[in-house]
């Protein structure tokens, strides 16, 4: 029954309904108790039932398929929620896909709107597949890609420009890419490019480059300059094309001319009479060379000429030359011959037919010419421009045509988000937003206006997502030069862009690390005094006296930052230790028995650890280090709340480009995750975890994680977060795996009878050798000191024979401490020399580079240590060749 659209209480809704009823999408609405109240035309075809077959029923007797389907529960949730429901189903009955929006009526029960949206669904995965041709052309496209600075010094070249010269980036930055170009073509390379640096022009060249097998070949370079919105030079981009092979043909080919053009001036060209009766041919001496033979007297057979023929062109030339005998038409053709060796080369022949008077052809005459040379010339040029078409089509430079009201009329590799069929016949305005579009056509307009290019980078908003691309627009003109429409080429920088802002954030940590290592070395120095003094004063004191427990506190507290400044170092990547072969999966298995206890009870923790897994070199206190910071780090993520901790052990592999991504070498990792369900982070708190100081706790120091960077960095590693607030972080940390299996070291120490000497203390820092000379002096050592390595050498100087121990501080300026320990062994090879540093002893060993060390203590020391390590070098003696006889030397030294 058609509804009274004049009712009381239903005018507006049943109205609607009428008017929906002439649309072409299927609507319909439920009651409360979901029974059929309304019925569209559409939505009859669409369903497959007449509306009298559907009003008055309820949707789950109509269709009772959908019970117990996300259609029942979408429908259902919009009726009590009453809430507007939108989703997206397969209806495999129709073979189609349908869009549903539910709408809650204000009379109560629901409007259910459907289309067919197969195309659009068709669409998109027509477009996915385009994206996978695309990605895999690209990747074989021989084109390098290089950045500069405004000043025109290079800052960036592609892994591809790398792999192609051999040489390291770190080495052709600036203008070090100078070096593999070749020499007679720098010069003129040079010059041009500091023109365009200075005139901002665009940069065009063809030069040579070496590769890294030392041969040289031919690039097409191009640069574009990338202005600000003042109009400043803010980075040049470049690529480099290579077109040795058509520099190569070019020259090939002008050669070939050059000899066609000398072989016509000589008349070094092949001659034949063939007589038509006889079927005898007479070749002249050039025409024997050309068949491959020797000059033999009289005249050849049609059969022997034949024979000579290539056999897949045999049959075509005796046609050829049939004709050409029964009608006098000319020979025109050109062939392959066969010569005694194998070889082929190409021949064109031309002749004309004799005939007598009355018209019986008698014989041809012609000549012949050898086009091998230009015949390979063809071919390889057919490849060369197929090889140029391949290219073109798979780089991710679009190009695009449009007419003076700017539609597209021709396209041709569209970046992503586009296509073809979407963007012919459109404008900028039909295919972008408002804002985006407004900035794309005042610059074409402009350069349509003007006559003059416009080159730049845009930033467009493409499928929900900001993309960054570098334009360059051009107008197109007729054979007269008339300005009828504008040629675009551009080139997506998306993920360069986000590439080098990984790369910044990088070198901002690496930054900050520097600084922590700097202000933990100083650092060291001042507790040196701090630690130094309260030990001496403890040593002064009375027993029972009530300064002992203070000072005991003193020493405690500078105790407590001295292991504050080990995770500084830490973090800065200085504190290097010696590194074992590990299982690290042991040591997981220790380091979760220990922890348990320390978590709280609500906090599960999962070991998920494949077996078999390649050991690591590393430190085993600093993984542990690594370990414990980050599971307790996960434990407080989870709050009051019961959670669970997983720590997951596994391998991974990397080729070239998955290791560029993580700024690590290509091979075999152990990987290392550690996740929990916690709290999370927001992306602000994530940025700047690893940063020093930096904590979300109400106590703490801000160093755990910093210190866990560090670490990571210094077994070159690296580290990675991912974190979503409300559902759990997670810590993934590649370590490389190792090769072979470590030596153990040997270590000894010797002990005897006190022995009283003298010692000098060399140190710039005066609180530093204040405290070392007390100490020495009050444990019965003589002292000398010196500031300064320059100094040292004059007081070893000055005392002869003394002293017999060197106390030296490598962090000096002026004449360095490294530099110091070669003078002081040249002086006394035999002198025993006791490093002080607030590095530790494999930061020593690095720095020292090999230079015999007797000894080290690092800073802070107490009076007792200090005094320790002297008095075992003072026992231990010069040995018999001159040097010590360590009882604490370098790891790795005897």
């Amino acid at each position: 029954m058609k509804p009274d659209i004049h009712a009381p209480g239903c005018d507006s809704e049943t109205l609607a309904c009428e008017l929906a009823d002439s649309i072409d999408d299927g609507l319909f609405a439920l009651d409360d108790e979901f029974v059929f109240a309304y019925v569209n035309s559409s939505a009859e075809k669409t369903l497959g039932h007449s509306r009298s077959e559907l009003l008055g029923r309820t949707l789950w007797d109509a269709f009772p398929g959908l019970i117990g389907t996300p259609f029942e529960e979408n429908y259902r949730r919009a009726a009590s929620l009453r809430q507007p429901v939108c989703f997206e189903s397969y209806d495999p009955l129709r073979r189609c896909w349908l869009e549903t929006n539910l709408t809650p009526r204000p009379a109560g029960g629901i409007f259910s709107w459907f289309r067919d949206i197969s195309g659009r669904k068709l669409a998109q995965q027509e477009l996915r597949e385009s994206q996978v041709r695309y990605r895999t052309v690209v990747e074989g496209l021989p084109l390098f890609v290089w950045t500069c600075t405004p000043g025109g010094e290079c800052d960036y070249l592609s892994p591809q420009w790398i792999d192609y010269t051999g040489v390291p980036e770190a080495d052709q930055v600036g203008y070090g890419w100078l070096a593999v170009v070749h020499p007679d073509d720098r010069p003129a390379v040079v010059d041009r490019w500091r023109s365009v640096v200075g005139t901002g022009e665009r940069f065009d060249v063809e030069f040579r480059i070496r590769g890294g097998d030392g041969v040289y070949r031919w690039f097409q370079t191009r640069a574009l300059p990338i202005h600000d919105e003042n109009g400043g030079i803010v980075k040049w981009f470049g690529t480099n094309t290579d077109i040795d092979h058509r520099k190569r043909t070019e020259q090939e080919l002008r050669a070939t001319q050059e000899r066609l053009r000398a072989a016509l001036e000589a008349s070094r060209t092949g001659t034949f009479r063939w007589d038509i009766a006889s079927g005898e041919i007479d070749f002249d001496e050039s025409l024997h060379a050309l068949f491959g033979l020797a000059p033999v007297p009289g005249p050849r057979t049609a059969a022997e000429f034949f024979a000579l023929i290539h056999p897949e062109d045999r049959d075509t030339v005796m046609a050829d030359c049939l004709c050409s005998a029964v009608d006098c038409s000319p020979l025109e053709r050109d062939f392959r011959v066969v010569w005694a060796d194998g070889s082929v080369h190409w021949l064109a022949a031309k002749g004309k037919t004799r005939a007598d008077e009355q018209g019986r052809p008698l014989y041809i005459t012609g000549a012949c010419l050898e086009i091998t040379g230009s015949k390979r010339i063809e071919e390889d040029l057919r490849r060369s421009e197929e090889r140029f078409r391949v290219a073109l089509h798979g780089s991710n430079i679009a190009v695009a045509q449009q007419d003076p009201d700017l539609r597209y009329t021709w396209i041709h590799n569209p970046q992503p988000g586009f296509s073809a069929s979407t963007i012919l016949g459109k404008t900028d305005a039909d295919l972008l937003s408002s804002e985006d579009a407004a900035p794309v056509i005042e610059i074409k307009r402009r350069v349509l206006a003007s006559g003059a290019g416009a080159q730049g980078e845009l930033a467009l908003s493409v499928d929900g997502r900001l993309r960054h691309y570098l334009y360059n627009y051009e107008p197109a003109r007729d054979e007269a030069g008339r300005i009828v429409g504008l040629t675009s080429a551009t080139v997506d920088l998306t993920d360069h862009k986000a590439l080098a802002q990984r790369v910044h954030e990088a070198q901002k940590l690496e930054s900050i690390g520097l600084l922590a290592g700097g202000i933990a070395h100083d650092f060291n120095n001042l507790l040196v005094g701090i630690l130094g003094n309260a030990s001496l004063a403890a040593e002064l004191l009375p027993p029972g006296s009530p300064a002992e427990e203070f000072s005991g506190q003193v020493v405690k507290a500078a105790e407590s930052a001295a292991r504050l400044t080990r995770e500084m170092l830490a973090y800065s990547g200085k504190g290097r230790t010696a590194l074992e072969t590990l299982d690290l999966a042991e040591l997981v298995r220790r380091v979760a028995r220990l922890v348990q206890s320390s978590i709280p009870a609500r906090a599960s923790l999962r070991l998920d650890l494949t077996p078999d897994l390649p050991a690591i070199r590393a430190h085993t206190g600093q993984i542990q280090q690594l370990l414990m910071n980050v599971i307790i780090n996960a434990a407080e993520a989870l709050g009051e709340e019961p959670g669970l901790i997983t720590v997951r052990l596994g391998s991974v592999s990397l080729n070239r480009s998955e290791a560029a991504a993580c700024r690590l070498p290509a091979g075999r990792y152990v990987r290392l995750e550690v996740l929990d369900n916690g709290c999370g982070m927001d992306e602000a708190t994530k940025a700047r975890i690893f940063e020093p100081f930096f904590t979300t706790k109400a106590t703490g120091s801000g160093l755990g994680l910093s210190a866990v960077s560090g670490i990571v960095r210094a077994h070159g590693g690296t580290v990675e977060v991912s974190s979503t607030p409300g559902t759990g972080t997670s810590f993934v940390v590649l370590f490389p795996a190792a090769l072979r299996a470590a030596q153990p070291g040997t270590s000894q120490a010797a002990a005897s009878a006190r022995v009283a000497g003298t010692v000098l203390v060399v140190d710039d820092e005066p609180m530093v050798l204040n405290v070392a000379r007390a100490a020495l002096q009050q444990a019965g050592h003589k002292v000398l000191t010196a500031r300064s390595g320059e100094q040292a050498i004059e007081v070893l100087q000055r005392h002869a024979g003394q002293p017999p121990v060197v106390l030296l501080d490598l962090g000096m300026p002026g004449l360095s401490g490294e530099e110091t320990l070669v003078r002081l062994r040249e002086l006394r090879p035999g002198i025993p020399v006791l490093i002080s540093s607030g590095y530790n002893r494999v930061e020593v060993e690095r720095r020292v580079n090999g230079q015999p060390v007797s000894g080290f203590v690092q800073k802070p020391y107490t009076a007792a240590a200090l005094c320790a390590m002297v008095q075992a070098l003072l026992e231990a003696g010069p040995d018999e060749s001159g040097g010590s006889q360590p009882p604490y030397s370098l790891p790795g030294r005897k």
